[in-house]
């Protein structure tokens, strides 16, 4: 299989940029991990789950061995590997474990990861996001679909400080990291690769 990740959508603008390092907001991309779309086949959303010991609770996300899994629709998850995977195992050894219960679709190449965290980081997400950020609202495990700064995205809480991974289509992962830019330059914004 291909090395997915000959060339990373954010290699030149992480090159070039250079924003002065702030204490507010920290964004780091997170490079090389597999990202599959698992499809539970109708009526196997049960079977999918015990195969690979997740659940399907909306708004929470699943840690299983080696990946994380963020419910995206009724029977449909998103798998991010829990470490760098750039061919094909994580994905090939996922579909073995659902068999005939369900599919998969390879998102690795379609979408880019940025971690979010620092102190300022809810004042920026909520620049651009329209959910309520509250931590009464939210919490570790916590994940939704949403718009930000006018894109799609898939926003996943890692923990209570808090920190974030938003996922990105990689089409507009330049446009993104330009929005974190601007809007994080008021609050101290340090990017690194």
């Amino acid at each position: 299989m291909a090395n997915m990740f000959a060339a990373h959508p954010l290699e030149q603008f992480f090159e070039k940029l250079k924003t002065p390092a702030g204490k507010g907001v920290s964004v780091e991309s997170i490079e090389n991990r597999a990202i599959i779309q698992v499809f539970a086949a109708k009526g196997k959303t049960a079977a999918v789950e015990r195969a690979l010991k997740i659940k399907l609770s909306p708004g929470k996300s699943t840690i299983s061995a080696g990946y994380t899994a963020i419910p995206v629709a009724p029977g449909q998850w998103m798998l991010i590997s829990g470490k760098a995977d750039t061919n094909g195992k994580f994905a090939a050894g996922i579909q073995a474990k659902l068999k005939k219960n369900g599919y998969i679709s390879e998102q690795s190449d379609s979408r880019v990861v940025f971690r979010l965290s620092g102190p300022r980081v809810v004042q920026l997400m909520q620049k651009g996001c329209r959910l309520d950020l509250h931590p009464s609202s939210t919490g570790k495990g916590w994940c939704a679909q949403t718009q930000m700064a006018q894109m799609g995205v898939i926003i996943h809480q890692l923990d209570d400080k808090p920190t974030y991974d938003v996922l990105v289509y990689s089409g507009f992962a330049r446009d993104f990291a330009e929005w974190l830019e601007h809007t994080g330059a008021q609050l101290g914004i340090t990017f690194k690769r």
